[in-house]
């Protein structure tokens, strides 16, 4: 037959319980009924121990009808686990007619002693990576960013210290004070009728009595001796200020240490008009002096009470009280809340404003239940001790823990001696002594604790009978109980908490300076482009100066006059030649192409002063000019390059050179033409070619007309001027071919220049400093979160349930 099984999961990390139900052996799984009682613990905030005896109970009677029983299949830590099998076993022990219950473990919870040792390799990891953004260190001190994730780092050693904070909360005069001078042993709070502490005390147990606050915002501390105060850490100013200002108010001469401390603390809840200087004291104080007859366990912790101002003092600053109460509570990491209240007063308003201030606050404490202590039991009638609790207040958080204390007692019991501060107390102590002695009361027969657990009997033999009756050994027993089983539960919640923030926010930090990376370098890359534009276009403003045909012509006009002269001459020597040829016309063009070119142009060209040297000497001295301008705009751009850019652009000047012209020559071919057209445009007359005088004028005629075409010429529709051949020829043609190969050695040198432009960096930006230290910041924050990747993967599951294998 299939067995039900009921699966029960507690996360003591979250204090959450879930329920599952089979009824086919695991077959298949469902929640519980929506009327099921186990409801009231399903993801809710509780302590298992406190209501597992509960959770059995209702198991056993709604779940357990066959005659074989039942599993109950439990995920949790070992001590959990053995709570449960003592709860089953008095569960089957007590229900004889129904199938036994058998709890099986299939999955576990790491305990918090063996998760905060995981965790604590894990911060010495984080830290040692992280080691120069934590307190004291240049990128702390430096760097906002750093400076939040060195504290999220550094906030690890707070949330796991051996300090456990114990908080004791509640409305005003209700015996809070008394309550914390009953485990002290001594009258050092001041505890009256009226409500009268108006500071956060916090009391730790030392070998020796001291007191420190702030004064001024400066943190000072005063050792308390018999008959005498002084200055722990210096004679400050301020320091020596308000000790001159304690002295006029207090005398230490014949008292001992315990009564000094207590009359600096009357002193520090005073007004401002009979006490000044209490306005520069900060709202919490430090007091340290020996615990006298205490049971708590101190050896692997630090148990400290913090003793709050009463939440609805009318009679004060209530506003001011809220806010430090609430600040107070707010630094707490894994604190454990009292709840001190009159036992009358339960349902009462203010006591409902403190219950969902603690709720409120529930994540700096260390489980989600508090201690609830009923104060000035001894008052009590026995009838009210019978009275129902509101199931409110009951089942809080699963269930809650109810003592019942008399302060005075204990604090009488404790401090041995018949010398009273307080004259209230002393008269009720001597009522507690009176009913302790004639009626036997003892308080702890009426607490209520869940799974009904008792003091262990080695310890219960260490107290008194006396002092066991006033109750606060039993508070003191519970509170070594949640320090054995609770409080470093959330050290490990709070302290794994605290290291996955910061790997957290260092991995934001990497994303956001890789998204400034990408906009610094989107602004860089602007910058440099339009500045390598402003550069390339001043560059290309600078252009090379040509060379004037008109400013060369004149040098060279004798040259063409003293030619010309010798044109009429050379015709008329070579016509009889011509007439005899057969082609007159063909000889004349033939000879005197060859008579020009040799005569003029290749003497005015290529002479040592001729005209190809002065084209070249122009133009070499123009890219010489050209360089220069060059080379001013880029030096005038220096700051806006690299240094290797001004290196490369340097060499690159460097080898720019007068450019090497190659020869350019006169077309003859062209000059022919040209000749031809000439002689062509003069008829010859055969008619008269016998007449010396026509003769003589045709020659002339043909002569004048090589001339007037080699000289400047004006014609056309506007009789503008235009070149004749001679200047065509010898100047405008080869300055365009020189100056041709001119442009070609620009441009091979501008591109160079532009191409050294175009490489990446060459251009500076004023992102450049930027860019270089998030890229450096970038990489070393990567190297770091890729180093703490394992343990990054650790701390997402240190705290999560396991499989048995």
């Amino acid at each position: 037959m299939a067995k039900k099984i009921v699966k029960i999961e507690y996360d003591p990390y979250t204090n959450h319980i879930q329920f599952s139900i089979s009824t086919d052996s695991g077959e298949s799984w469902h929640g519980v009924a929506d009327t099921s009682e186990l409801l009231k613990y399903q993801n809710q905030e509780c302590v298992f121990s406190n209501c597992v005896e509960d959770i059995v109970s209702y198991i056993n009677q709604y779940q357990n009808s066959s005659v074989d029983g039942l599993y109950i299949q439990f995920i949790g830590t070992d001590e959990d686990f053995a709570i449960l099998n003592e709860t089953i076993a008095r569960e089957n022990k007590g229900s004889a007619k129904r199938g036994i219950i058998q709890s099986e473990r299939i999955g576990y919870y790491r305990s918090a002693h063996d998760a905060i040792a995981i965790i604590r390799n894990a911060y010495g990891k984080i830290a040692y990576e992280f080691d120069d953004y934590l307190p004291g260190n240049d990128r702390y001190n430096d760097d906002t960013d750093c400076a939040e994730i060195g504290r999220l780092i550094s906030d690890f050693s707070d949330t796991i210290s051996k300090d456990i904070p114990i908080c004791v909360i509640g409305t005003y005069s209700v015996g809070k004070s008394a309550f914390i001078n009953a485990i002290i042993g001594a009258e050092i709070l001041p505890s009256k009728v009226d409500p009268c502490t108006a500071k956060n005390v916090r009391v730790e147990n030392s070998s020796s009595v001291s007191l420190s606050l702030e004064y001024k915002d400066e943190f000072i501390t005063f050792v308390i001796e018999d008959g005498s105060v002084s200055l722990a850490n210096g004679a400050s100013a301020n320091a020596e200020e308000f000790r001159g200002a304690l002295f006029n108010r207090l005398f230490f001469q014949n008292k001992d240490a315990n009564e000094i401390l207590h009359d600096m603390l009357v002193v520090f809840n005073e007004r401002e008009d009979t006490f000044p200087e209490v306005i520069n004291v900060g709202w919490n104080i430090v007091i340290r002096l020996p615990f006298v007859n205490s049971i708590l366990k101190q050896d692997d912790c630090k148990i400290v009470f913090y003793d709050t101002p009463g939440s609805n003092n009318s009679d004060i600053d209530q506003k001011a009280h809220r806010k430090s109460l609430e600040q107070m509570l707010e630094k707490q990491t894994n604190a454990l809340p009292i709840f001190v209240m009159d036992r009358n007063q339960v349902i009462a308003n203010d006591n409902i404003e403190v219950k969902r201030l603690l709720d409120e606050n529930r994540k700096g404490f260390s489980n989600p239940n508090c201690l609830i202590v009923f104060s000035k039991a001894e008052n009590l009638p026995n009838a009210t001790f019978n009275q129902p609790i509101p199931p409110a207040l009951l089942n809080w958080h699963g269930k809650a823990t109810f003592l019942y204390v008399c302060a005075v007692g204990a604090i009488g019991d404790k401090k041995k001696s018949t010398y009273w501060l307080d004259p209230e107390y002393q008269d009720g102590y001597k009522d507690w002594k009176l009913k302790y002695n004639s009626d036997h009361r003892s308080l702890p027969r009426y607490n209520i604790i869940p799974c009904g657990r008792i003091m262990n009997a080695e310890l219960r033999a260490r107290v008194g009978e006396s002092l066991y009756a006033t109750g606060i050994p039993s508070v003191e027993d519970e509170i070594n109980y949640y320090v054995r089983r609770y409080a470093d539960y959330k050290k490990c919640v709070n302290g794994c908490e605290s290291l996955q923030n910061a790997l957290s926010l260092a991995k934001k930090q990497l994303a956001t300076q890789r998204q400034q990376l990408a906009e610094t370098k989107s602004k860089q890359i602007k910058e440099q482009k339009a500045k390598r534009q402003e550069l390339i276009s001043a560059i290309d403003a600078v252009k090379i100066k040509q060379v004037s045909v008109q400013d060369v012509i004149p040098k060279y006009k004798m040259v063409l006059d003293q030619y010309c002269l010798t044109v009429l001459p050379e015709i008329i020597r070579i016509w009889p030649s011509a007439q005899k040829s057969g082609d007159a016309t063909n000889y004349v063009k033939q000879h005197m192409q060859a008579h020009c070119m040799e005569g003029l142009f290749k003497n005015a060209y290529e002479g040592e002063d001729g005209i190809q040297r002065e084209i070249v000497r122009i133009l070499s001295e123009n890219a010489i000019a050209y360089k220069s301008e060059l080379l001013k705009i880029v030096q005038g751009k220096e700051s806006c390059l690299s240094d290797e850019a001004n290196r490369e652009l340097v060499s690159i000047f460097q080898s720019i050179v007068t450019p090497s012209f190659i020869e350019v020559g006169i077309k003859g071919d062209n000059l022919f033409r040209f000749l031809q057209e000439i002689i062509n445009q003069i008829p010859i007359l055969k008619d008269l070619i016998d007449q010396k005088f026509l003769e003589r004028k045709y020659l002339e005629s043909l002569a004048s007309s090589i001339c007037s075409q080699l000289k400047h010429q004006t014609g056309g529709l506007f009789k503008k001027d235009k070149l004749g051949l001679f200047e065509e020829h010898c100047i405008q043609q080869p300055v365009q071919a020189y100056f041709a190969q001119l442009k070609k050695w620009q441009k091979t040198h501008v591109e160079k220049i532009k191409a050294t432009l175009d490489k990446e960096n060459y251009i500076l930006s004023q992102y450049d400093a930027r860019i270089v230290s998030l890229k450096q910041q970038i990489e070393q924050l990567n190297e770091r979160l890729s180093n703490l990747a394992d343990v990054d993967e650790l701390l997402t599951c240190v705290l999560n349930a396991k499989e048995i294998c």
